[in-house]
């Protein structure tokens, strides 16, 4: 894919807040399940999300750790710049979850309501495979060099 491709994925990523995640469904076990999903970016690059131990997607991740995340650049129209990122994703190591936290209230301060309940925690998404979509005949896999560039 050429460098601008993965330079216009990666300002995309920064660009936006929040995604749909896909996980493996634990109540229709083969479907996947959808919900919108805010995350921050952290240091290494990678989606960190703060989530309820009570919510459906995080019940499913208990299950499977394998998702999906869809970024795009303007809702409805498929003219528009789309990521999608495949990886794990898995509870923050406690030694690093306070500055991720600090960063995702950076980018969400009304969440600052809940982030200290017991049952919210900070997950990251680690990618192992990224497609983006950047417009009509403009569309690759990332390579792991590109994405972490």
């Amino acid at each position: 894919m050429p460098e601008d491709l993965s330079h216009d994925a990666l300002q995309l990523l920064h660009q936006q807040s929040s995604g749909a995640l896909a996980t493996h469904s634990v109540v229709t076990p083969g479907f996947p399940f959808v919900s919108a999903a805010p995350y921050a970016l952290i240091e290494n690059g990678n989606c960190v999300f703060l989530f309820s131990s009570l919510s459906t997607h995080s019940k499913n991740l208990r299950a499977n750790d394998k998702v999906s995340l869809l970024v795009t650049g303007s809702e409805g129209d498929l003219s528009g710049s789309r990521l999608t990122l495949q990886g794990h994703l898995r509870p923050i190591a406690e030694n690093q979850s306070s500055a991720a936290k600090t960063k995702y209230l950076a980018v969400h301060s009304t969440a600052s309501q809940w982030a200290n309940f017991g049952d919210f925690s900070m997950m990251e998404l680690t990618p192992v495979a990224c497609y983006f979509v950047g417009g009509f005949g403009k569309m690759g896999w990332l390579k792991s060099n590109q994405w972490k560039a």
